[in-house]
């Protein structure tokens, strides 16, 4: 064992502790191999079993076209579209009062130098009314990362994709709410 392993693996067990693990005092006393096993985030132990509950199980699914919900944004970054060169950006929306609705991606295209006059009012209509609905002020810039965890109303939209079945979209902003 090297003296990185000897300081680690008692890090290891404790961090197993800490998060409630099954280790009992006799487990403690780990052989060499055994902490070489945790070093490599895999060992095995045939004595633990799970038996998974699937009772309250349900599949996740696409709430109806024109319902207005309350949206939480989980991720968002920023993208470049292979198609046209545009810039977007892309966030994994959750419906958090809605617990079995499945969470789904939106995008908001900025504007380029490349829109004509209409497009470019359009991808700005539509960025003002998120950044209403989701409290940011106009007059200070952000980056995709300070979108996480803020929330909003929405009315959806649903759409057909071939690949994941039905699909929420926002298909407007509501503000004030």
């Amino acid at each position: 064992m090297t003296k990185k392993q000897k300081l680690v693996a008692p890090a290891i067990n404790e961090e197993f502790q800490r998060q409630g693990a099954f280790v009992s005092s006799s487990e403690q006393q780990t052989t060499t191999n055994e902490k070489d096993s945790l070093m490599n985030d895999s060992f095995s132990d045939d004595s633990f079993t799970f038996q998974p509950d699937f009772s309250e199980t349900y599949e996740e699914k696409a709430m109806p076209a024109g319902s207005e919900v309350r949206f939480e944004i989980r991720s968002a970054d920023l993208g470049v579209s292979q198609k046209t060169g545009g810039r977007y950006i892309r966030m994994q929306i959750s419906l958090p009062d809605e617990p079995e609705a499945k969470d789904f991606n939106e995008f908001i295209s900025l504007p380029s130098p490349n829109d004509d006059k209409k497009t470019a009012n359009r991808k700005n209509n539509r960025m003002r009314k998120f950044m209403a609905a989701v409290g940011l002020d106009e007059a200070r810039p952000f980056a995709p990362s300070d979108l996480v965890g803020l929330s909003g109303t929405a009315i959806l939209g649903l759409k057909e994709d071939p690949e994941y079945g039905e699909q929420n979209s926002i298909k407007q902003y509501v503000v004030g709410r």
